[in-house]
């Protein structure tokens, strides 16, 4: 799980009830989210994931946005390539590149 000194909790400050950071809590949520829907080949669900963890974590919707490079590390040519295989809806591509992400 994300902790609180991850870059992905630097864009929403605040903790929830049990102390973790809400933007954690967020995108984990997102995470989960976005798993379950590949898991049940569910594209729109799928999307409707990527999206809110775009919105939820500047990060990663940078890294969604960079033009890929061979030399960029592991996760964020994972997390250009689930976006583009979502785009296009190879939801197989899509699941691929998750684990390769998670």
């Amino acid at each position: 799980m994300l902790n609180e000194t991850s870059p992905y909790s630097a864009a929403h400050g605040g903790r929830d009830d049990a102390g973790l950071p809400r933007a954690s809590r967020r995108l984990y949520a997102d995470i989960r989210a976005l798993d379950r829907a590949l898991l049940q080949a569910d594209l729109s669900a799928a999307r409707a994931a990527f999206e809110r963890m775009q919105r939820d974590s500047p990060v990663i919707a940078d890294a969604v946005s960079r033009h890929p490079f061979p030399a960029e590390p592991r996760p964020i040519r994972a997390l250009q390539t689930l976006a583009r295989c979502l785009l296009q809806g190879n939801l197989p591509g899509a699941r691929r590149a998750f684990e390769l992400f998670s």
